[in-house]
């Protein structure tokens, strides 16, 4: 108990140290992405700091960080589990039955996203998959049962996949019977693979370097032995085990929630709108699931996310073949509809990868850091998008140089200017004309008040005389002629 009060006391004083840290690298993450030309205009580094939170319609979902999909490393830090009898010779981790190069990289970069997370106030999802097979899953070669050649009488080729070296043959009566492993199969694409993830053993468990959060949601895939997963949206079984036991249930159809609890339900029912796609093989189970999320895998089209943004991060994220990994990011970040879009992220470090995703958003107007901009309001969420006034001239003026941009990317005009791009000057006209005639009209009551008080200046006054008789009129004295008008 004083451990967990020491723990939290630390965690109450280095906060807003952190928070400090994390601002500077937003900064900091804006202007380098600025300098290279990712932001639509050098006048401004601001992005909308609400954008770059991680907040409740986020989601992180780590696909397949296991050991059968590792390459040899190095024991460092403090492992999740104990590691007796796992370990080389030489003291390291062993490769994997079926490893992604450089998938050691990962592991730093995943836990550098959790913990992003846990700074933002853990409001965001955490997802991960687990591919949790039986011990002769149809996906694996069992070429020591007596497989057959890979050219089939009829033309079919088959494939079994060891790493990047495929071997002469397997067991092809083993194969997979799901509708896409046999579409595969008849065209031609149909791999089978080493084993790996068999449930209960250490090629299934997470790396014991990864720090997954207590509270993450885990679907375990290729939990049949006649039916392979592709893809963590098509059917991934949602594991109810304890915290910590996801990954060493002795069967791998133990602990498991019934099957109409789907990723995709589990999105839905927690209006996620943002879903970082990371982890192994960004040309497999990776790629497959960010093309399912956006709707764009021509094997599978039925797990779409509603709306929103789905991100492909890149720097966590390996592939087995590049030149396939290149593709599907190209795929990706090809979609752009006015209610789902594709992103990929380079950044290692989670908070200049947000400064990239949130590159040329806003919270207001000034974010935009241009008069030719304005803050216009995305479909989805609760920031806006830096826009193009739509009316700018050759010159490069707004509104004609007559106006300001608005709020929809319209033209506020000057006193005297109309029109949609306030270039429309007849307001002006009669404002003027106006004016002149106004200005007449006072020069003309001037002289006529002028007049009048001149002439009753100079003018000369009858006096009255009261008597008992008559009254008596006369001049002023000391005037000469005497005129009387009567009536």
């Amino acid at each position: 108990a004083r451990q967990g009060d020491g723990q939290e006391e630390m965690e109450r004083r280095t906060r807003p140290l952190r928070a400090m840290h994390t601002v500077r690298r937003r900064y900091v993450a804006a202007l380098r992405l600025c300098m290279i030309g990712r932001l639509c205009n050098f006048a401004t580094a601001a992005i909308s700091g609400r954008c770059q939170q991680l907040g409740e319609n986020d989601a992180l979902l780590i696909i397949d960080i296991q050991n059968s999909f590792m390459v040899e490393r190095p024991v460092s830090g403090i492992p999740q589990y104990n590691l007796t009898g796992e370990l080389t010779p030489n003291g390291t981790i062993p490769t994997g039955n079926l490893p992604v190069p450089r998938s050691n990289e990962v592991v730093p970069v995943l836990n550098s996203w959790f913990e992003l997370r846990a700074a933002h106030g853990t409001a965001a999802a955490v997802f991960a998959t687990l591919d949790y097979h039986p011990p002769k899953h149809c996906s694996f070669c069992l070429a020591n049962e007596g497989g057959i050649e890979p050219f089939h009488g009829d033309g079919r080729i088959s494939f079994c996949l060891r790493g990047i070296d495929t071997v002469d043959n397997f067991n092809d009566s083993h194969r997979c019977m799901d509708r896409i492993s046999q579409r595969d199969y008849s065209t031609n694409a149909y791999f089978q693979f080493a084993e790996h993830g068999v449930a209960g053993t250490f090629g299934s468990r997470f790396d014991p370097f990864l720090d997954i959060p207590h509270d993450a949601t885990v679907f375990k895939l290729g939990v049949n032995e006649t039916a392979d997963v592709y893809s963590a949206f098509d059917g991934g079984r949602l594991s109810l085990a304890p915290v910590g036991e996801h990954d060493t249930q002795p069967n791998s159809h133990d602990a498991l929630a019934d099957s109409s609890v789907t990723l995709s339900s589990e999105l839905e029912r927690r209006g996620v709108t943002r879903l970082f796609v990371m982890g192994l093989a960004t040309d497999y189970t990776v790629g497959r699931t960010t093309e399912d999320a956006l709707g764009i895998n021509d094997k599978n089209q039925d797990f779409k996310l509603a709306k929103g943004q789905v991100i492909l991060v890149e720097s966590a994220s390996r592939a087995i073949i590049d030149a396939r990994a290149e593709t599907v990011r190209n795929l990706v970040a090809s979609v752009a509809t006015p209610t789902l879009e594709g992103k990929v992220l380079t950044s290692r470090d989670p908070a200049d990868a947000m400064a990239e995703l949130c590159a040329n958003t806003c919270d207001t107007v000034d974010d935009c850091g241009s008069p030719r901009r304005y803050c216009s309001k995305h479909a989805t969420f609760e920031w806006g998008v830096c826009t193009e006034c739509r009316f700018v001239d050759g010159l490069g003026q707004v509104c004609a140089g007559h106006g300001v941009c608005n709020v929809d990317g319209g033209c506020d005009c000057d006193t005297g200017y109309s029109g949609v791009d306030c270039s429309d000057a007849t307001g002006l006209v009669l404002i003027l004309t106006f004016s002149i005639g106004g200005a007449l009209v006072l020069v003309g009551l001037a002289a006529v008040a002028a007049a009048r008080y001149f002439r009753r200046r100079f003018a000369h006054v009858l006096l009255l005389k009261a008597t008992n008789a008559p009254p008596e009129l006369s001049l002023e004295p000391g005037l000469k002629h005497h005129l009387f008008l009567s009536h």
